[in-house]
């Protein structure tokens, strides 16, 4: 921080190749003008990098979540055209013998 507008000028125009350096370094050199502007600038810089960790998060939640769908969606898959179908086919086959047998039963009262 150089707390004087004159000096940090002086710096800027006439000593450039010294604050670029400490730019490399990563020293940010500020003036009570342009303190308030580096600040929002790295809050901004802070702001960006926890919404793209929670961007990251989201993405392998979502992740994860496709591949237990796609678990789900399989089974779902071996149920339905399996074990649903057989179990229709056994009900409708059963239903064929009690209709036969109550047939049966209704001739056998009639006669």
């Amino acid at each position: 921080f150089v707390p004087s507008e004159g000096v940090y000028y002086h710096l800027v125009r006439e000593e450039y190749e010294m604050l670029n350096e400490f730019t490399k370094k990563g020293v940010q050199v500020v003036s009570p003008l342009t303190l308030g502007h580096k600040l929002e600038i790295i809050k901004s810089d802070v702001k960006s990098r926890q919404l793209s960790e929670e961007a990251e998060e989201v993405r392998e939640k979502l992740q994860s979540l496709g591949t237990k769908f796609k678990e789900f969606e399989n089974d779902w898959s071996v149920f339905y055209s399996t074990h649903l179908s057989n179990a229709k086919s056994k009900a409708d086959e059963v239903d064929s013998d009690i209709q036969r047998i109550q047939k049966e039963f209704s001739d056998l009262s009639l006669d």
